[in-house]
């Protein structure tokens, strides 16, 4: 499959994962659009990819500027969802409700938002992608509140 003039939306994608796939989707000559919470990370991610690239400020904590966001993107044919900050990595015991809250709300939240808006604007043969940025399924000791976030989508609300 060519990604050459395809649209894609990266939301986390001035960082990490995201920021890699929104350069490798800009070499192959995809039309690419980011979104991060930051604005001068989007400023700067925007200017080192380059044209075409767009980048846009999205809280992905808040559902209507996820709505509203898609509904300026129009159609589009692949999103790539890698947004949250770092992974809460520790053992639950140590992990405070609002972290676990925090995490939860841009992790699950973010991108079951993000699913729901994006899907109606996909073009035939258009994909949504969740990064994990964990391994969810391995069961690793100790508990940890990442994992279960982008597993409770994937297994859950989009499987048909």
């Amino acid at each position: 499959m060519s990604l050459a003039g395809k649209k894609i939306v990266i939301i986390g994608g001035t960082s990490g994962i995201g920021f890699a796939v929104a350069q490798q989707a800009a070499t192959v000559g995809a039309e690419v659009v980011i979104a991060s919470s930051n604005q001068d990370r989007v400023d700067a991610a925007t200017k080192q990819l380059g044209a075409p690239a767009e980048g846009r400020r999205l809280d992905v904590a808040d559902g209507n500027a996820i709505a509203e966001f898609f509904e300026q993107i129009g159609e589009f044919d692949h999103l790539v969802y890698t947004a949250g900050e770092s992974l809460l990595i520790k053992p639950l015991i140590d992990t405070s409700p609002q972290e676990a809250r925090a995490v939860f709300e841009r992790r699950f939240w973010g991108a079951l938002l993000s699913a729901k808006y994006a899907a109606p604007r996909l073009r035939d043969g258009g994909s949504i992608t969740f990064s994990s940025g964990a391994r969810p399924g391995a069961g690793d000791a100790p508990l940890r509140v990442n994992g279960v976030d982008r597993s409770a989508i994937t297994r859950g609300y989009l499987s048909r």
